[in-house]
């Protein structure tokens, strides 16, 4: 990667361009790897939206950048004139604009907003004033959260490797309001409390909250992770989760992967490979098993078809099994002469109805009636099917009844194979977690289906599962 830093302007340096900004001289560095860490400099990266006007870069009159990121540079600038900082980082302006340089500085994102000493985000003036009147007076109504749920950057996938990695402010495209920063945190309470309040306004459940406000949705997910102020605990499948709720350009998809790598490792690329989406979803996984973390095994994703990674997902687009926020942490795994094992997983075995201790839980986090409840597991299984549906499960209505709850699979099961059902004990959802499904057939070959499990989990302890014996580590 390359790290490159706008910079007070050297006036011993007259070779350097210099660009005025901010009534000062400022100048693009390159900073070595002999010369600089990102972990003693000080500097300031700029969150904005391009749009899709193109102007001249000021620091290179060969290239054009986004007509937004001067504009947003300077704000930020004045805004943030008495910060004690070396300097400022702007995506349009210090990304190389070609090269394995490009691909490894996107890939190393998360190092480069996590080592920042803080992130202003820009924000329309309407955005601007919204945000600031909930801090001022926790005024926030329907007509204003529908303006948050359209706004692009709440939406954008780069909006949250941006802030889970970070220390986060707001500032305004209004020139009027010149140093006026508002503290994420007070935002993203106030966000949160009114979701909440529009909640029990309206008589909505969680599910169709979110379907009514996905990215507000995803950005108060984005928000949990970001109180835990540990990026490095956060799993692929809550990244994917959230991702699923998040808008890309679609003539820039490797955008959706790059913005993932930069949520999940804080680790700079300084070596890149190709740029194709099969590549590109490949380093994902690659990053994310680096990590200890397999939890992109609960994509709904098809299957790759080689003997020792038909549990792994296809290279490509990689939704989750369940768009809704999950929890404790990552799905480990490792190899041994036996193959490949995941860790903590619960095994469970068909059933001919469900427990009551399963059945409470569905009725409880589903919001369901009692008449449900007494018309049987096929009334309440369908009622939760369509829930799950509703927040965007792409899944078989064709159910498994477990003793503790009922279990979705992606696609339909394969008849008259073995099947071994294994559910996650460390990755979880408040009323159920992902899980796989093993289907030998009859060459005992392997099979691995994806599903969403619906329940609580076993009182047993969790161990770990042999998944693949053909597996062996690269």
């Amino acid at each position: 990667m390359e790290l490159r830093l706008i910079v007070p302007a050297l006036q011993s340096d007259s070779t350097v361009p210099t660009v005025d900004l901010d009534g000062r001289k400022w100048q693009l560095t390159t900073l070595s790897d002999t010369s600089f860490s990102a972990t003693t400099a000080k500097y300031i990266c700029i969150s904005y939206i391009w749009g899709y006007g193109r102007s001249l870069n000021p620091f290179n009159s060969t290239q054009t950048i986004s007509d937004q990121t001067i504009k947003a540079l300077e704000v930020v600038m004045t805004a943030t004139r008495d910060h004690d900082v070396d300097g400022y980082w702007a995506d349009a302006i210090c990304i190389p604009q070609s090269g394995t340089s490009r691909q490894a500085t996107l890939e190393s994102m998360g190092y480069i907003y996590f080592h920042a000493a803080e992130v202003v985000v820009t924000l329309s003036k309407p955005i601007y004033t919204i945000i600031n009147d909930m801090e001022m007076t926790g005024a926030l109504d329907d007509d204003v959260l529908l303006t948050l749920e359209q706004d692009e950057w709440i939406a954008s996938v780069w909006t949250y490797q941006e802030l889970v990695n970070s220390t986060v402010s707001f500032a305004s495209y209004d020139r009027s309001k010149t140093g006026l920063i508002v503290n994420a945190f007070d935002f993203f309470y106030g966000l949160a409390l009114r979701l909440e309040l529009y909640r029990q306004k309206h008589k909505v459940t969680s599910f169709q909250l979110q379907k009514v406000f996905p990215h507000l949705s995803a950005f108060e997910d984005c928000m949990l992770v970001w109180r835990s102020a540990n990026p490095l605990s956060i799993s692929a499948l809550q990244v994917m989760s959230n991702m699923d709720k998040r808008v890309y350009r679609a003539e820039e998809p490797q955008n959706y992967f790059y913005a993932m790598m930069g949520a999940i490792t804080t680790t700079p690329t300084w070596g890149a490979g190709g740029a194709t989406i099969a590549e590109v979803s490949d380093r994902f996984m690659m990053m994310c098993e680096q990590k200890n973390d397999y939890s992109f095994i609960y994509s709904s994703t098809a299957r790759d078809d080689r003997l020792g990674r038909r549990w792994r997902p296809v290279p490509g687009p990689m939704k989750s099994i369940l768009s809704w926020h999950s929890y404790g942490g990552l799905a480990t795994g490792y190899y041994d002469a036996a193959g490949f094992w995941l860790c903590e997983m619960f095994t469970y075995e068909r059933s001919d109805k469900i427990g009551e201790p399963g059945k409470e839980l569905i009725v409880q986090c589903f919001k369901l009636s009692d008449r449900a409840t007494d018309s049987g597991d096929d009334v309440l299984a369908s009622q939760v099917y369509e829930t799950l549906v509703s927040i965007d499960f792409t899944g078989s209505p064709e159910y498994v009844t477990l003793e503790n709850g009922f279990l979705f699979p992606q696609i339909s099961l394969p008849q008259n194979s073995k099947l071994t059902i294994l559910v996650s004990g460390n990755v979880v959802w408040p009323f159920g977690a992902p899980g796989l499904v093993i289907a030998f057939r009859e060459d005992n070959l392997p099979t691995y289906i994806p599903c969403a499990f619906i329940g609580v989990k076993s009182k047993g302890p969790p161990a770990s599962v042999l998944i693949d014996a053909w597996a062996r580590a690269e």
